[in-house]
């Protein structure tokens, strides 16, 4: 049985600094841009979200609790121009987010994404990706768009780099 090919979400967006703290802001930084109140694990009570910048690395939520919440692993870390994480397990059959940061050449940077991924559970899955999951990846590249657009709210976690929080 072959399944259909799913187009996968392809999404970018400018910052208005380097590329070297661009990688900060979408490394170290996702928890000042993740829309953690409507797409985590814990919802509101996540009180932090971190990325371990390294080969084998994880990207985790943390409940107000301290416990975690496994996201995904990155399988490949080249800073500061790609990143790459997949979902092990999960509530997908397929997650593979390529990310890549590149200079514009005016002082900016171009953060690319694309999103390869699979639901699974055949045709009930399918409705669920047409209805549901698609819309909501479109609205996290949303909220972070607008996000990053602010840039008084938008900088690395004080303190604490992506190579810092993989030790």
């Amino acid at each position: 049985m072959s399944s259909a090919v799913i187009e996968p979400v392809r999404r970018s967006v400018g910052v208005d600094c380097d590329v070297e703290q661009a990688w900060e802001v979408f490394t170290a930084g996702i928890f000042t841009w993740w829309p953690t109140a409507i797409h985590s694990i814990g919802g509101e009570d996540v009180h932090d979200v971190v990325f371990e910048g390294q080969v084998g690395g994880e990207v985790y939520e943390v409940q107000a609790d301290g416990s975690r919440c496994h996201w995904a692993d990155v399988v490949v870390w080249e800073p500061p121009h790609r990143f790459v994480d997949v979902q092990v397990r999960g509530p997908y059959r397929l997650w593979h987010h390529t990310h890549e940061v590149q200079a514009t050449g005016d002082g900016r940077s171009l953060m690319r994404d694309t999103v390869r991924y699979d639901v699974g559970f055949g045709a009930l899955g399918e409705l669920a990706r047409r209805l549901i999951v698609r819309r909501d990846l479109e609205a996290i590249f949303d909220y972070r768009a607008e996000a990053v657009d602010r840039p008084s709210k938008i900088s690395p976690t004080p303190g604490r780099s992506p190579s810092e929080s993989a030790r």
